[in-house]
């Protein structure tokens, strides 16, 4: 699959997942667990003598109380694991807790299979702190199911804190072989990830099933089809009525086929949601480098038309950054839509860069948006509103937009562009009369293109009834352009010149967290100008382990995989930066021209020159690897 770098350096953990405090949940029960303990069908788990895993969750499943099953150390497991848990018929509405108290909390397959199997009908089911790693397929050992896989029929699933990283699943022959990560299933409940790490899974590392879906402050890196694998998701698949997924970064991912996402997916559910009118978020999220090989390079949204349904609620992607996603063979680099009845698609205050969508053989593929794509049936609607697009790319002819393409196939769709930047997004590498915005479908459709600051003279193609004015032109104004900066400098003709289209469709805060309107009248693209001087920070990582580093206020994260982050913030301000180290790593301080301590946390005043600071991480020295026979 064709690849190249990204112009912004990846992020890949928010200041949710480095701030993060988990209080305990209050139990009935507490049942202490080691890796050394062997199986005793008689053991208590006291803290005083802690038991066996396995004696610990039959113990929960029987003893008709909430659990809390606490890893104490030694707490590495190593080798073929089995851990399941499934309470008896009596205790439906039992919760189970599963999180590390002391030690590393790790589950190390060594190539073989692991199952961590757990299933409650309506209790809640938490699992924070562990590390899942090399399971799967290594030598010819095969995993036939998911590693981690919790389901519930109504209660709450959370993963909170959990690495899964290294493993391998492939079933052969089978055309769609799942994920190499976590399944979490709540058919009329709540799915939460929150502040995890998914790296080097193959294939994929996330399915989410259930009423609504959170997903926050996780980091997605390298999950990608296994070599032997057709048809597989991204890094995050959701089957939900309502998904809610902000704050998490999704960095080198890859799908294969079908209606999948190299990054995130989400099929709404026809038959939810049970709270009519709940809306769903995907905002402030960073998409970097993700690729499809027909399938969408970054987000594919997908709702069936159900027959009867009216509208139901929106669907906004707010705030995001899309940069360097790729589709092959098919339209929609960053963001490809599907949806009927009872959806509104509204993309808001995102920036998209240097997205595509490639051509390659077989000839006669047709592809176009490589930032959006969206195809509306029914009575769904879309609104593109304060968003900066620019150089982004389509392999097809000059009649399809290298940037937007919105396709309405029925006279009840409604679409609206307002306020954007769309400049320089050519279409098989020359800029055409509609390279930048390409409109089509039904003649009968409303179309609103109203106060854009578009690069091409004519911007709509097809004989659908427009109103289309204020069409900008003239240089944007970016503090830097060459350098990454798309914020509105002072000048900038863009700043008050926007219009609020009504309906509530304005977004309430620019690309950086600030409110709109700043002044007289809302501005143009996805940066509201504020009047305070911004200055970049920038952190670098050195020394040979690794971790994440993000910054409150939000603007500025940095993880897996990520050598150099930058974020603008007020010159005069002060911020405090934060360090997360990764599983195998340790942080050992900061230097440079942030406070030079050894504590995770340091702060930085924003000077008008330099801000840069460097994070050091080491690697975790190597302990003893105990198996399950307890020796070494």
């Amino acid at each position: 699959m064709h690849r190249r770098k990204s112009s912004i350096i990846p992020s890949l953990l928010s200041l949710a997942g480095l701030g993060l405090v988990v209080s305990p949940l209050t139990h009935a029960a507490s049942l202490y667990v080691t890796s050394t303990a062997a199986p005793n069908p008689s053991a208590t788990c006291t803290q005083a003598v802690p038991c066996h895993l396995d004696d610990a969750l039959n113990i929960a499943a029987t003893n008709s109380a909430d659990d809390e099953v606490l890893l104490v150390a030694p707490s590495t497991f190593n080798g073929i694991r089995d851990v399941r848990y499934s309470p008896a018929l009596s205790d439906w509405d039992r919760d189970l807790s599963i999180r590390v108290s002391s030690g590393d909390g790790v589950f190390d397959g060594a190539g073989n299979s692991v199952a961590f199997w757990l299933h409650s009908r309506h209790g809640n089911i938490t699992v924070e702190d562990i590390r899942l790693r090399d399971v799967g397929w290594q030598g010819g050992t095969l995993i036939q199911d998911f590693p981690i896989r919790i389901t519930s029929d109504s209660g709450t699933i959370t993963l909170r804190n959990v690495t899964v990283q290294d493993n391998i699943r492939y079933v052969s022959g089978s055309p769609n072989p799942g994920n190499a990560g976590a399944s979490l299933t709540s058919l009329m409940g709540t799915v939460v990830v929150e502040d995890s790490t998914f790296l080097r899974n193959q294939p994929g590392a996330l399915l989410l099933a259930g009423d609504h879906a959170i997903l926050r402050g996780s980091s997605f890196v390298d999950n990608k089809p296994h070599f032997s694998d057709s048809n597989t998701q991204g890094a995050v698949r959701v089957l939900a009525a309502t998904v809610q997924a902000e704050n998490n970064s999704f960095f080198r991912n890859e799908c294969l086929e079908a209606d999948h996402a190299g990054a995130l997916e989400v099929v709404f559910n026809t038959a939810f949601p049970s709270s009519p009118g709940a809306d769903s978020q995907i905002r402030n999220n960073q998409f970097i480098d993700n690729a499809g090989e027909r399938c969408a390079g970054a987000i594919h949204l997908e709702r069936p038309s159900p027959a009867g349904t009216t509208f139901i609620a929106n669907v906004a992607v707010d705030g995001n950054t899309f940069d360097g996603n790729d589709t092959v063979n098919l339209s929609g680099g960053a963001v490809r839509a599907e949806l009927g009845k009872g959806m509104r698609l509204l993309m808001r205050s995102n920036l998209a860069i240097n997205n595509r969508s490639l051509i390659h053989p077989p000839a006669g593929v047709v592809t176009s948006g490589a930032v959006l794509f969206a195809e509306l049936r029914d009575n769904a609607n879309a609104f593109v509103i304060n968003n900066t697009i620019l150089d982004n790319e389509t392999g097809e002819s000059d009649t399809h937009g290298g940037a937007v393409h919105l396709r309405a196939l029925s006279d009840q769709n409604d679409l609206g562009v307002y306020n954007n930047i769309l400049i320089d997004n050519p279409a098989n590498g020359s800029s055409g009369p509609d390279s930048d915005l390409f409109i089509d479908g039904n003649t009968n459709a409303s179309v609103s293109i109203r106060y854009n600051r578009l690069g091409s003279s004519s911007v709509f193609s097809g004989p659908l009834v427009t109103v289309s004015d204020n069409l900008l032109s003239g240089a944007p104004g970016f503090v830097n352009r060459a350098g990454g900066d798309y914020h509105l400098a002072m000048s900038s003709p863009l700043i008050d010149a926007g219009l609020d289209p009504g309906l509530s469709l304005l977004p309430v805060s620019d690309f950086d967290g600030q409110a709109r309107v700043q002044h007289a009248a809302v501005d143009i693209g996805a940066d509201e100008y504020s009047g305070a001087l911004l200055r970049q920070v920038t952190v670098m990582k050195f020394g040979g382990g690794d971790g994440s580093v993000g910054s409150l206020p939000a603007g500025l994260v940095c993880g897996v995989g990520c050598s150099t982050g930058n974020g603008y913030f007020e010159e005069g301000s002060t911020i405090g930066l934060i360090a997360l180290a990764d599983g195998d790593s340790e942080f050992v301080g900061w230097d440079g021209d942030c406070d030079s301590v050894s504590t995770p946390g340091t702060m930085l005043t924003v000077g008008s020159s330099s801000n840069t600071c460097f994070a050091f991480f080491k690697p975790r020295p190597a302990g003893a690897r105990v198996f399950d026979d307890g020796f070494e």
